[in-house]
């Protein structure tokens, strides 16, 4: 479903917090050979993030470290990346409506991932990333595909995947969602963007169209309708159990 508040602290499947204490710490390395025809920067950074509750007790810790982040002289560029996790249950965590992991569980566990992407100035662009390891009480597979189409200037066409395989002692799970955003900027102050979104567990196809007027630089104007359909599998067909409708104007008065 489209619109819903994500807390930007939480990775990606993994739980959110609330009431704590975030500490981080970083280190990186950048290195850029001179007149190399190829390689414009290899970088290596290493990162510690520790969360603790409200008392200062350890809840969650992740050491990450970039082993390779290359940029190439076309913009194109590859990373490799690993990390170890810690994390410790402070409430009822619901992977789906069959898997949930128990209040006070503790869990250890290391993850390695790739990922490449080609330059964004090129009229079709790619960019993937697959990952891979440790998921709690077991692993987790993640492929993540992209494909990005400008078709003209101003007019840029997305399509995104992202496919997740999880095997738990308490369970397994697969979850896929699929995206198609259409972004059109008509002129300098007028854009719409269309976003269709699709996952497997929820069964929700979500769009969301927003169109924003600069009536002058400071003075925008945005209408926003968001619908969301229930896939009923018994009928082969979507229902529709959520229309939403907003507008905003944003006026700058200078002095």
């Amino acid at each position: 479903m489209l619109d819903l508040a994500v807390d930007p602290e939480a990775p990606d499947g993994f739980v959110a917090r609330r009431d704590y204490r975030r500490y981080n710490q970083f280190m990186g390395y950048g290195a850029r050979p001179r007149n190399h025809p190829i390689v414009r920067r290899v970088q290596f950074n290493g990162n510690l993030t520790l969360i603790t509750d409200l008392r200062n007790e350890l809840i969650d810790r992740n050491v990450g470290v970039t082993l390779l982040n290359m940029q190439l002289q076309s913009q194109d560029s590859v990373n490799i990346d690993v990390d170890h996790n810690f994390i410790r249950l402070q409430t009822p965590f619901v992977l789906s409506s069959n898997i949930t992991l128990a209040t006070g569980q503790e869990y250890s566990f290391s993850r390695f991932a790739v990922a490449g992407q080609t330059a964004n100035r090129r009229k079709l662009a790619l960019n993937a990333r697959f990952e891979t390891g440790g998921f709690y009480s077991g692993t987790r597979n993640q492929t993540v595909l992209g494909l990005t189409l400008r078709a003209a200037p101003g007019y840029i066409v997305s399509v995104n995947g992202e496919w997740n395989q999880v095997n738990l002692r308490e369970g397994s799970l697969a979850s896929n969602v699929l995206r198609l955003v259409s972004d059109s900027q008509f002129t300098p102050f007028m854009a719409l963007v269309n976003n269709f979104q699709f996952d497997t567990v929820s069964r929700v196809l979500g769009w969301q169209a927003r169109y924003r007027w600069i009536v002058k630089p400071g003075n925008d104007l945005y209408v926003v309708y968001t619908h969301n359909w229930l896939e009923d599998p018994l009928a082969d067909r979507f229902a529709t159990i959520d229309q939403r409708f907003a507008s905003k104007v944003l006026y700058t008065h200078r002095f």
